[in-house]
């Protein structure tokens, strides 16, 4: 896998802002792998270089007051500023850094860079790709390049600076077990734990002990502060819903697939072969998935008003079953459906928390549901002739699989099946 590296060469202060800024100049170039982030073209001279010049010190404070959300918050539709806490180009002081975007999926954290141009600045990062990396093995590099910059600090006896300050009240909350809880439950929601509220710490702080601890982390991660009370109470009315018994027989039959399936790739390419593996092990081969077939009746969906725009549903995957959802569509419920079967499939608990959040775990399971409904080798049998899609055909095919839209359109240019209309919406 992958790797994210920091190398740099100290350079002799100068004179500039301050002298934080002074006592870090470098020369530096991060890479991905064997990807050069920091490849720029001078534009006066369109000469290249792998490495720029700027102070370390506005790129260390900006990883250090981001910290907890780099390494607790995954991204989700409707939370502000999460560009700002997530991408490097958001590193202050008026110096241009490359637009790289650190996206924590779980196991693994997503790294993605993209060409950066300022119209002041001399420089244009012309670098694009993405990567992804361990994200224990990112904490530790992040951590070591901070402490290089703090003890270049004290080597150009610069004392009691923010970063020093912050980086000691970060290392001593992760030493404390009910600081360190306190800080990635703000993390999960997107937020910096040293700058809330009284009010602010007491809603997070009540909102988390209401939660019950297999959908505390998924339930937090998917909503804003605001919004996590109310949450907390649909869950907890959803737990009340009567579960219902339900045929495990053809389920019990697919789990023989899933570790094989699961365990080694990444969460998208396994739900995809997750869903192939199981389509033809039930001997589906291109048919339309019947989901009354997998539970030998009805699948156990209830219907709960309330729940926020990222929440999908609420399973229950014990002894008996129940899926509860605000989803009234009849597509929406049939690929909350397919994601529980993904889940009760791969067995990861009791209840479950099913929502748009980009975590490894909610991307199989969504992977899953696409493929299981909407097969592409399914959908390439019945692509016209032209292999050029417009609005009409996207919404013959949804039809026709009995799924929404947007799967389709994201089956089609998941695995490059035609070209969709730029106007398709």
């Amino acid at each position: 896998m992958s790797t994210l590296s920091f190398d740099y060469e100290w350079l002799e202060p100068d004179g500039g802002d301050g002298p934080e800024v002074e006592a870090t100049f470098a020369r530096l170039r991060i890479k991905v792998g064997e990807s050069v982030v920091t490849e720029a073209e001078h534009k006066r001279s369109r000469s290249v270089t792998d490495r720029i010049e700027v102070p370390l010190y506005p790129l260390a404070e900006w990883i250090a007051a981001n910290w907890w959300c780099l390494t607790c918050e995954s991204a989700v539709l409707g939370r502000e500023w999460y560009d700002r806490r997530h991408s490097m180009k958001s590193a202050g002081y008026g110096y241009v850094y490359p637009d790289l975007t650190l996206s924590l999926e779980g196991v693994n954290t997503l790294l993605a860079w993209k060409p950066r141009e300022h119209a002041y600045a001399n420089l244009r990062y012309l670098s694009a790709g993405s990567e992804r990396v361990s994200t224990a093995a990112i904490a530790e590099t992040l951590a070591d390049f901070i402490e290089a910059v703090c003890e270049r600090l004290r080597d150009q006896d610069v004392r009691e600076s923010w970063l020093q300050t912050e980086w000691e009240a970060v290392q001593t909350s992760g030493g404390k077990p009910d600081e360190r809880e306190f800080c990635v439950v703000a993390g999960w929601l997107g937020l910096d734990p040293y700058e809330l509220s009284d009010a602010d710490a007491e809603s997070m702080i009540h909102a988390a002990r209401q939660l019950p601890a297999e959908v505390k982390e998924d339930t937090l991660r998917s909503v804003t502060l605001s919004e996590a009370r109310d949450l907390a109470a649909w869950i907890d009315a959803a737990r009340n819903t009567p579960a219902r018994n339900v045929s495990r027989s053809r389920l019990e039959a697919a789990r023989n697939v899933v570790h094989s399936v699961v365990n080694a790739e990444h969460a998208w390419a396994a739900g995809y072969k997750l869903a192939r593996e199981v389509r033809a092990l039930w001997g589906l081969s291109d048919a339309r998935a019947c989901l009354r077939d997998v539970f030998c009746d009805e699948p156990p969906v209830e219907e709960l008003p309330g729940a926020p725009v990222n929440v999908d549903g609420l399973v229950n995957l014990g002894d008996s079953a129940v899926i509860v959802t605000s989803k009234r569509r009849e597509e929406s419920r049939r690929f909350l459906v397919a994601r529980a079967i993904s889940e009760l499939l791969t067995g990861r608990g009791t209840w479950t928390l099913l929502t748009s959040v980009h975590t490894e775990r909610q991307q199989l399971s969504r992977a899953f549901a696409a493929e299981f409904l909407a097969p592409a080798d399914a959908i390439v049998k019945r692509l016209p002739a032209r292999r050029y899609l417009v609005n009409e055909d996207i919404v013959e095919l949804a039809e026709y699989f009995q799924v929404s839209t947007k799967v389709i359109q994201h089956q089609v240019e998941n695995h490059g099946l035609a070209t969709i209309a730029a106007h398709v919406a």
